[in-house]
C-alpha cells in the first residue's frame, strides 16, 4: 500500500504531464483537491483506535504581540523563556523536553508581549515527522464568483513571510575575537540565555521588528496632554495589521 508521499508524488507527475487546456480543466481540478487532501493528512494524520491525539500547539493570543522561538532541540529556548519571563519551562540535557508550546508574558516599554517555546523542530518537520504538525483553521470570504479550483489554488499557495530574529545562543562558550564575527552578521543577536547576557540587545532589536505604534486615548469631549497619559490610556497595534 502506497504511502501519503508516494501518493503526493504522484497525483503531482500526473499534473504535469497532463496538458492545461479546457478539456482537462475538471481533471486538474479533482487532482488539485486530492492534492490538498493528502497534504491536510500529511499535516494533521487521521487518529485511530479511538485514542486522544497529540496534544496541539495552539495557544490563547494574550497582550499586544507574540514572538515564537523557533530552533532545532536543545539550543536553549526552554532556559531563554524561563530567563526572560519567569515561566517554568521543563529544561533537561536531551532533546525533545518541551513537547507542547508553553507560553509567557513580558512587559516591554509599556506592552505586553507574549512569548511561546516551541517544541523543537527536526528534519523532516514539514512532512509531519516529529512534533512538525499542527491544524490552522480559517474563516474564508469570498467577494467575487470563486472556483473550487481558484480556492484550491489560493489555500496551497497562500504563504506569509514575518520578521524573524536570530539567536546565536551559548555566547559564554566562545572567544572575544568570535563574539566580534557574529555581532556584525545581519538580523542576529548573540546572547546567553543561561548566564542572561545581552537580554537588552535581544528585547530591543524585537521591539524594533514588532513594529508596535503606541496609541494614547483621551476621556471624549477633552484634551490631554501626552505628558499625562498613563500606561491605562494606551493601547498598541501592530504596524501593517
Amino acid at each position: 500500500m502506497s504511502t501519503i508521499l508516494e501518493k503526493i508524488s504522484a497525483i503531482e507527475s500526473e499534473m504535469a504531464r497532463t496538458q492545461k487546456n479546457k478539456a482537462t480543466s475538471a481533471h486538474l481540478g479533482l487532482l488539485k483537491a486530492k492534492l490538498a487532501k493528502l497534504r491536510r493528512e500529511l499535516i494533521s494524520p487521521k487518529g485511530g483506535g479511538g485514542g486522544t491525539g497529540e496534544a496541539g500547539f495552539e495557544v490563547a493570543k494574550t497582550g499586544d504581540a507574540r514572538v515564537g522561538f523557533v530552533g532545532f532541540p536543545s539550543v536553549g529556548k526552554s532556559t531563554l523563556l524561563s530567563n526572560l519571563a519567569g515561566v517554568y519551562s521543563e529544561v533537561a540535557a536531551y532533546e525533545f523536553t518541551t513537547l507542547t508550546t508553553v507560553p509567557g508574558c513580558i512587559k516591554y516599554k509599556g506592552a505586553k508581549i507574549q512569548l511561546l517555546d516551541l517544541p523543537g523542530i527536526i528534519e523532516g518537520a514539514k512532512d509531519g515527522k516529529g512534533r512538525g504538525r499542527q491544524i490552522h483553521n480559517a474563516d474564508i470570504t469570498l467577494r467575487y464568483d470563486a472556483t473550487s479550483d481558484d480556492l484550491i489554488d489560493v489555500i496551497e499557495g497562500n504563504r506569509i513571510y514575518i520578521p524573524c530574529i536570530y539567536l546565536l545562543n551559548k555566547i559564554d562558550q566562545i572567544s572575544i575575537e568570535e563574539l566580534d564575527v557574529i555581532y556584525k552578521i545581519p538580523h542576529c543577536v548573540p546572547i546567553s540565555a543561561h548566564h542572561h547576557w545581552n537580554f537588552d540587545d535581544l528585547l530591543e532589536l524585537m521591539w524594533e521588528y514588532l513594529r508596535l505604534i503606541r496609541i494614547y486615548t483621551k476621556p471624549k469631549g477633552q484634551l490631554r496632554p501626552l505628558e499625562s497619559c498613563d500606561s491605562t490610556a494606551t493601547n498598541y497595534f501592530q504596524a501593517g495589521s
